[in-house]
Formats: C-alpha cells, structure tokens, sequence
C-alpha cells in the first residue's frame, strides 16, 4: 500500500521531467542585443569604409543566407555615405519561426541622405535578421534572401523601381 500512494507522485513527476525535455524548440532566449542595434552598427561599420570595419560588418552577416566575398561587399557597400543617418523606425520580432524553423526579426528604418540641393533625401527600406541560437546574436539577412515575395507583391507599385507588369500605351 505505501507504493500505491506514492505512484501518482511519481507519475507527475516522470511527466514533467519528460516534457520539459522533449519540448519543442518555441521559445528561444533572445540575446542582449537587439535587432536595430545590430542594424544602426551594421551601418555605422559600413560608413566608417575602411578594411577591418568592412570585415566587422561581413562578421554580422547571416552565413545562412548571405555568402559573399569581401571584396563583393566591399564594392557593395563601398558608396553609402558616411553622411547619411539611419533612423529605425519600428521593430518586430516574429513571434513564429520561419519556414526553416529560423527566428526572424524585421527592422525597418529610414535612411537620410545629405541631398545637392539641400536638406535630406530620405528613402525607407526593411532589413531581416535571422537569430543565430548557437552563438546567441542577431544576424544580417544582407542578399534578402527570407523576404517573403508575396508581401514584396502587395507593396503600392510606385514603391517598385521595375514595374511587373508593363504599362499599357493609350493610342491617341
């Protein structure tokens, strides 16, 4: 009788024990730096130009999506201003993971440009961001490659710089 009481106990715990080691991989613990600081240093790398800063950016790279040699991204990159400013505007850290059981954060942010003709030329654009779990940091998807295209296809047309469709001439 004293083994049958301590049974159910013994069952809750051989149940907790399994299920918190056989849990999927849901919640990942995210690192201490996040997605637009690794984006505003990412380009704060970039605008400095020289060699070693180029190589610490390429190093912020995702590896998973994003192979490329440094002289490539060096060419890449080698005209963004050392002027221009970005501004994060929103961030989102997706709650689900990607098609490749990738967490993915999304930084949106505003780029301002010293214009010719004074004051800024501001352009907007997205950046993603995969969460590299081994090594608990933020990485550059820097070719696009987790951008999904049917959101890419909702986007207003004159967004676009090539239209998808080609544009009807009314004959006069």
């Amino acid at each position: 009788m004293k083994l049958s009481s301590k049974l159910p106990i013994v069952g809750v715990l051989i149940f907790l024990v399994t299920a918190g080691c056989t849990s999927k991989k849901e919640e990942a613990v995210l690192p201490a730096t996040t997605p637009d600081k690794v984006v505003l240093r990412f380009f704060d790398l970039i605008a400095e130009g020289g060699k070693l800063t180029t190589m610490e950016a390429m190093k912020m790279i995702s590896p998973k999506t994003s192979r490329i040699d440094l002289n490539t991204f060096r060419k890449w990159t080698q005209e963004f201003s050392k002027e221009s400013k970005v501004k994060i505007v929103e961030t989102i850290i997706r709650k689900q993971r990607d098609k490749d059981g990738n967490m993915m954060a999304n930084v949106r942010m505003e780029v301002l440009t010293p214009s010719i003709f004074g004051g800024d030329f501001t352009s907007t654009s997205n950046m993603n961001l995969i969460l590299n779990e081994e090594a608990n940091k933020w990485e550059i998807d820097f070719l696009a490659q987790t951008v999904n295209e049917d959101d890419f296809l909702k986007a207003p047309k004159d967004a676009r710089a090539v239209p998808l469709e080609p544009e009807k001439s009314e004959a006069k």
